[in-house]
């Protein structure tokens, strides 16, 4: 089996996935279903988002708390990325991710390590946030990275 360096690895990725964005780790949402979290501001056009994956890097606690997903655009209404899903429980090392159809919940996964990827074609965003909403304060902590086609000229993703 070969074995590629770092800078292969990555131009690899980038080319089949696109452009990649991370947020460094943090605890998850606090804000009780009271305010949104922006993980990624979009700038200056449309984008394609072709995968979105958060990884537990400290565990989640028991308590009941659900976390939704949202883009919102500069101009025009907010609309789920992700609908309501538990974060109750899970363990260092879980994997997040998205299905790409605005209905579907997050995906989380059964074991560490292991989940599904998005299986639609990406999920076209406007210039605006990503952001995330909590209906309750737990404690627990994690990563999310962001791989996006800039769509126009210009088109580029933050994390926040």
């Amino acid at each position: 089996m070969p074995f590629y360096d770092d800078s292969t690895q990555n131009m690899i990725t980038d080319h089949i996935l696109g452009l990649r964005v991370d947020r460094a780790p943090s605890v998850t949402p606090q804000h009780g279903g009271v305010d949104d979290v922006i993980y990624f501001n979009i700038y200056a056009g449309n984008i394609l988002m072709t995968l979105l994956v958060g990884e537990v890097t400290t565990v989640m606690a028991a308590g009941a708390n659900s976390v939704d997903i949202y883009h919102t655009p500069t101009v025009g209404a907010a609309a789920a990325i992700a609908a309501a899903t538990s974060i109750a429980s899970y363990a260092e090392g879980d994997i997040f991710t998205i299905t790409g159809l605005l209905t579907d919940t997050m995906l989380p996964a059964v074991t560490a390590g292991a989940s599904h990827s998005m299986t639609y074609g990406g999920v076209i965003l406007t210039p605006g946030a990503i952001t995330f909403n909590a209906t309750a304060g737990t404690t627990g902590n994690w990563k999310w990275s962001l791989w996006y086609f800039p769509l126009e000229e210009g088109a580029y993703v933050e994390a926040a």
